[in-house]
C-alpha cells in the first residue's frame, strides 16, 4: 500500500513538472516566434508561430495553475476528509481533464477568434484585449490563490487539531 501512495503522489509531481515544462518552453522561446515573421509578413500581423506559442502558453500556463489547485483539492482530500490515498489516486484523469481540458478549451476559443498577438514579451493575448487577458486566465489564478489559501488554513487547522 504504501507504494501505490509514493505512485500516486509522484505522478501528481511529475505531471506537474510535465506542464511547467511546456510552459517554460513556449515562454523561453520570448519574441523569436514574432520576429521569425518579419521577413515574410508585416509585424502588426501575427503569423501561424506567434498563434501557435500564445495558444501553448495560454494551455500550459493556466494548466499549471489547474493543476496546482487539483494537487491542494488532493491534500484537503487526504488531511483533512482522511481519505486513503487509493481512492485519491482515482482522481487523477479528472485532474488531467480538468487541467488540461478547460485551457485547451479556452485556448481554442482564443485562437478561433484570433485574438493571440505579439504581447510585449512574447505572443498571447494582445495587450488590446486586457477584458480578455484577465477573464481567461489571471481571474483564474485570483480564484486559484483563494482556494490554495483555503486548503491550506483548513489543513494548518486539522494538523493543529491533532497535536
Amino acid at each position: 500500500m504504501k507504494v501505490i501512495k509514493m505512485v500516486h503522489t509522484s505522478r501528481l509531481i511529475m505531471f506537474m513538472s510535465i506542464i511547467d515544462m511546456c510552459a517554460s518552453f513556449f515562454f523561453c522561446l520570448g519574441e523569436l516566434p514574432y520576429i521569425a515573421q518579419g521577413s515574410r509578413r508585416t509585424l502588426e500581423i501575427p503569423g501561424s508561430f506567434c498563434k501557435f506559442q500564445g495558444f501553448s502558453i495560454q494551455v500550459f500556463a493556466l494548466g499549471s495553475v489547474f493543476w496546482n489547485v487539483c494537487m491542494a483539492h488532493n491534500l484537503y482530500g487526504w488531511i483533512v476528509l482522511k481519505k486513503d490515498l487509493d481512492s485519491l489516486a482515482g482522481n487523477m484523469t479528472k485532474y488531467l481533464v480538468f487541467s488540461l481540458g478547460l485551457p485547451l478549451l479556452l485556448a481554442i476559443i482564443l485562437i478561433s477568434t484570433d485574438t493571440f498577438t505579439f504581447a510585449s514579451l512574447w505572443c498571447w493575448i494582445g495587450s488590446d484585449h486586457p477584458n480578455l487577458r484577465f477573464g481567461l486566465f489571471y481571474m483564474f489564478v485570483v480564484l486559484a490563490w483563494i482556494f490554495n489559501a483555503f486548503v491550506f488554513l483548513s489543513v494548518k487547522k486539522e494538523i493543529s487539531l491533532r497535536e
